[in-house]
């Protein structure tokens, strides 16, 4: 779309501030002058980690567009025994956030990071994490905080599920299992069922 002399507009700067404002000028070069400086705007005041394997490239970017609008703060991106040859495309994924992002009215742009291992990613996370697998006996709810800033992270497989070697990593980490319900979901279901559960329990917690 074309701005015009006049048109209203909305900024975000992607690290939690969103602008309101006018385009006042244009000759040569367009120019607008801001109105309203909103901090937050569109965010949860609480924390939502997703870590998932690697996936084919459609699923994938739906998985992406989705926790973006599902309100996540961060995406690790996990490459499995069982991913295959699938390849990430850092700059494309970066686009689908952005366009998420300003089409769902948020202000934070989700970060990503990338692990090379399972392992790799157990390590160097300082987040509480919890592993959906259809052998969990508890749901999600039962390891959730009702502090809204908890640092916490729900992990999700690839297509075919964690290998054995990788649920004896889960085991030798203390990684807990839960379950997602009684049917199998695709990884990208999964997912965006898990933001979705953790919006739904810190939404009834806030109510309260």
């Amino acid at each position: 779309m074309r701005l015009k002399l006049g048109h209203k507009i909305w900024l975000i700067d992607g690290e939690g501030t969103a602008y309101t404002g006018e385009i006042t000028s244009q000759n040569g070069s367009t120019k607008g002058k801001i109105y309203e400086t909103i901090s937050g705007e569109g965010e949860n005041p609480w924390y939502l980690h997703l870590a998932i394997a690697v996936l084919k490239k459609s699923r994938f970017e739906f998985l992406i567009e989705k926790a973006t609008e599902l309100g996540v703060n961060k995406i690790s991106i996990i490459r499995m025994d069982r991913c295959g040859k699938q390849r990430v495309q850092d700059s494309r994924l970066k686009k689908l956030i952005l366009s998420s992002a300003k089409q769902c009215g948020r202000s934070v742009f989700p970060e990503i990071e990338e692990f090379s291992s399972l392992t790799n990613f157990i390590d160097q996370s300082t987040d509480k994490i919890v592993a959906a697998n259809w052998e969990g006996k508890l749901s999600l709810s039962n390891y959730l905080s009702p502090g809204f800033k908890s640092a916490f992270c729900i992990l999700i497989g690839p297509e075919g599920d964690f290998s054995s070697n990788e649920l004896d990593v889960l085991n030798q980490k203390k990684i807990p299992l839960v379950t997602l319900g009684s049917r199998r979901l695709r990884s990208e279901t999964a997912g965006i069922y898990a933001l979705s559960a953790m919006n739904e329990y810190y939404l009834n917690i806030r109510g309260k």
